[in-house]
């Protein structure tokens, strides 16, 4: 570590090197700082402090692989589950409102893609997707639709049962 001061003639001024990164910061004799009796020490430990947890969360984020989820109709993923996890991801790995929407025309699939081509210059910023993605993708009909089409899965399953020779009936 490489730390090197100069202070100006009025005692304003202190660069300093630290880490191989060059600052300059400015200490006005009526601060609060120098009226508490902050020293040199002081400002370097927050430097220091501020600079590792800079670097922790460099490389926490760095090992840990969050997958960016995708979306290619209603029926193999639930509209409002992809959301959710578009939302966790981009908080996450802190994405500014361009990456959003960069990683959202990566996320989506299918027949989801074919939409999105068709509505992306009303995509302005992620909320505005995400508007449309429910009114599209969660509808009212929509929901009839993926409702009625667990409800076949859950029947179908049952007839599974039945066909084995056990009678087992799941009712809810």
């Amino acid at each position: 570590m490489v730390i090197s001061l100069v202070v100006s003639s009025d005692g304003r001024w202190i660069r300093r090197r630290l880490l191989g990164v060059a600052s300059c910061s400015m200490l006005d004799s009526g601060s609060d700082e120098v009226g508490r009796g902050v020293t040199l020490i002081d400002v370097y430990g927050r430097m220091i402090s501020e600079r590792v947890s800079g670097l922790v969360h460099s490389i926490n984020t760095m090992n840990i692989d969050i997958k960016i989820p995708k979306f290619e109709n209603e029926l193999k993923m639930y509209p409002l589950d992809f959301l959710d996890r578009l939302d966790k991801y981009f908080t996450f790995r802190k994405c500014s409102e361009f990456e959003k929407l960069l990683i959202i025309e990566n996320s989506i699939e299918g027949r989801g893609k074919i939409w999105y081509n068709a509505n992306r210059c009303n995509f302005i910023s992620y909320v505005t997707f995400k508007e449309a993605f429910e009114k599209q993708f969660y509808s009212v009909p929509m929901q009839a639709k993926i409702q009625s089409q667990w409800s076949a899965r859950r029947f179908d399953s049952r007839k599974e049962y039945c066909s084995s020779g056990s009678v087992f009936f799941n009712e809810e």
